[in-house]
Formats: C-alpha cells, sequence, structure tokens
C-alpha cells in the first residue's frame, strides 16, 4: 500500500514496497494489505547476509513460517523451509494485545543505517492493515513483538539482536 513504508526523509516508498514484496513474493505470501476480512498478523524478518525469515498468524492457519535461502538485503532466494503450527487460544490473544498496544508507536522512524536488519510488522483485520518498520531495534515493544514471533514459529536462531 503506498506510504505504508515513508519516512519523514524519505517520503516515497515505492523503492521500499517493491524490496520487501519480492521477499513475500519469494515465499508465497499472501498479501496483507490489499483487503479482505480475515485477522491475520505478519513478522518480516530481513537480515542483510542472513537469510529471510517470514512468520504469520491467524486464527485459522495458526502460525505459518518460511525461511527463504538468500540474504535479506540482496536476493530473496527460494524457499529453504516451511512450517505449520497450532495456535492456542492464549497465544492469539496475548498476540492481538501486543499488536494492540503498537497503535500508538510510529509506523517508520528515519533508518540512519546503511546496513542492519529490517524488521516488519504487520497486522490486518476487517477494517485496517498497519504496518510497523525497524531497522535492527535492540528493545521495546516492537523488538519484543519480533522476538515473540519468532519463538511461535519453533525455529531457533543464534542472537537474533545481533542481525
Amino acid at each position: 500500500m503506498p506510504g505504508s513504508f515513508a519516512t519523514p526523509s524519505i517520503p516515497d516508498d515505492a523503492h521500499s514496497r517493491r524490496w520487501y514484496s519480492r521477499h513475500l513474493a519469494a515465499a508465497a505470501e499472501p498479501s496483507l494489505s490489499c483487503g479482505g476480512s480475515a485477522r491475520g498478523y505478519r513478522f518480516t524478518w530481513l537480515r542483510s547476509f542472513h537469510h529471510p525469515v517470514i512468520v504469520r498468524v491467524s486464527a485459522q492457519a495458526g502460525v505459518e513460517a518460511v525461511e527463504l535461502d538468500g540474504a535479506g538485503g540482496y536476493e530473496p532466494g527460494a524457499v529453504l523451509r516451511r512450517s505449520r503450527a497450532p495456535l492456542t487460544a492464549v497465544q492469539l490473544h496475548a498476540l492481538r494485545a501486543a499488536f494492540d498496544a503498537l497503535d500508538a508507536a510510529p509506523a517508520t522512524q528515519d533508518r540512519n543505517t546503511l546496513d542492519g536488519a529490517e524488521w516488519i510488522l504487520e497486522r490486518r483485520d476487517a477494517s485496517d492493515h498497519r504496518v510497523w518498520v525497524r531497522t535492527s531495534p535492540r528493545d521495546g515493544a516492537l523488538h519484543a513483538l519480533g522476538q515473540d514471533m519468532l519463538r511461535l514459529s519453533g525455529w531457533t536462531f543464534p542472537d537474533p539482536q545481533t542481525y
């Protein structure tokens, strides 16, 4: 959706939308921004020199995770592994609450780095699509939520804070 990734210093987000979309397409991920009434959440972790990871959660499908064999700062590559796991009502409730708490946070912040991992969180409900983007967050609600979504995938990564 135009404007989703704009920042005060870079108001034209066309490059970012194309970049992120390439990774989602390589993972065969559905669009969360193009309508639909199903509620869903997604964390896209584009690490510059490591494999991209995408974790999507919905009440209907549970937890779906994809790791690509490319590098997030370069080409996405192809699907390396894919998994599906059930989601408990308690997990879904906690996830909804965590996303609701992000509502006051700005969608993007100026990215003053040339390198790092893009952390992209999305929420889709019946009437709204929201996106939050940070580069290599070290703490805060967005960082904690990204870490929670990685844990829901059941996969482990060596110190996700360093990417």
